[in-house]
């Protein structure tokens, strides 16, 4: 694992809204100290300026257990549904006055493939070119971020929600050239730093047999050591967006913050549709009868980590988060990665989906 640069130099902020207090005196305890703690952020937030623009675009779609992604509450006969991956670019001023651009899970349909979970579901269901659930790349990274008019050298950061299914060579370059090249691998940013919790760095440089398989076989061999930046715990980066520790679905898990013009929106990978965090509203058969007999906040996905750190970064996202203009009962919550609302999947299509995010000044 690559020695990791601390983000003091940056000039991020530590976020302290949320140390809980020592000796809390059980788990049952924590949700509440959680709510407490996201809404003096939330007003804090709210009285900052807003970040200058944001767009997401659909960038690839991919398969993934029905069963999995609903934590079993769902009555889904169905093997598989089809999620597509958001990419989300955003511009905020940085506390020194500098405008700077994060991108958000610029996912590659191959490095996913890459990882033992998904060989193994391609074995089973087979993804060849002509199947509907097989994984496509829509975009680009870089033809998603023209449509912004912006290049890979203007990103200034590159941030993931894990790194579960994404390969660090191919995002900040190597070192040293791969077996098979001459030449060391060329970073698709060339001028960006990538911000992960250190936990997670520290998981995928020495990961548990149950963890490996979703991972890329040596993501970080040889990367440039000088492009990761460790984060530890919640940190806001500039004027109105902070990054924020989620764990669960992986201990090193973390979400986007951002405070718009319309409110504040959270980015998060913790759930496949605003379903999940608001189960009580769902239609998707079974989903509400589960949340009200399990007595759960939210919809856990299978897959997670620990389902108790899960549920608790769940109720983080839904303190945190603003109401839809569109619709009031929903929350701003915007899932990385959204089941697609297709006839197909019926019926499991999400109740309500915000569709993406987009507004503010794009630069020239």
């Amino acid at each position: 694992m690559p020695t990791i640069e601390a983000p003091e130099p940056l000039g991020f902020r530590p976020i302290h809204e949320f140390a809980l207090p020592a000796g809390l005196p059980s788990r049952e305890a924590r949700p509440a100290a959680i709510r407490a703690a996201a809404g003096v952020l939330r007003d804090r937030l709210r009285g900052a300026g807003p970040i200058r623009f944001v767009r997401t675009v659909d960038l690839v779609t991919v398969p993934y257990p029905a069963q999995l992604a609903l934590g079993g509450s769902g009555r889904i006969a169905r093997p598989l549904i089809s999620l597509v991956g958001r990419f989300v670019i955003v511009g905020f001023e940085a506390f020194s006055g500098e405008l700077r651009t994060l991108a958000w899970e610029p996912t590659r349909a191959e490095s996913l493939m890459a990882t033992g979970f998904y060989s193994r579901l391609s074995s089973r269901y087979g993804f060849g070119p002509a199947r509907p659930f097989a994984p496509r790349q829509l975009y680009t990274v870089p033809a998603a971020l023209a449509r912004c008019g912006l290049r890979t050298d203007d990103v200034d950061f590159v941030a993931f929600g894990d790194l579960r299914g994404h390969d660090l060579r191919t995002v900040a370059g190597t070192v040293r050239p791969p077996v098979d090249a001459q030449q060391p691998r060329a970073p698709l940013f060339a001028n960006a730093r990538v911000l992960i919790q250190r936990l997670e760095l520290e998981t995928v440089g020495a990961p548990h047999p149950v963890q490996e398989q979703w991972y890329v076989p040596s993501l970080l061999d040889d990367v440039a050591e000088s492009r990761i930046v460790a984060l530890d715990g919640d940190v806001e980066l500039g004027v109105g967006v902070a990054i924020i520790a989620t764990p669960g679905r992986t201990i090193g898990h973390q979400s986007l913050v951002l405070r718009t013009p319309d409110g504040i929106w959270v980015v998060s990978g913790n759930g496949v549709a605003s379903d999940c965090w608001q189960p009580l509203l769902s239609k998707i058969p079974g989903v509400r009868s589960g949340a009200e007999v399990d007595g759960r906040e939210a919809i856990l996905d299978a897959a997670a980590e620990n389902m108790l750190d899960l549920h608790d970064s769940m109720v983080k996202e839904k303190s945190l988060a603003g109401v839809s203009r569109v619709d009031p009962r929903w929350q701003t919550i915007l899932p990385a990665r959204e089941v697609v609302g297709s006839r197909r999947q019926w019926p499991l299509v999400p109740t309500f989906s915000h569709g993406g995010v987009a507004g503010g000044d794009y630069p020239s």
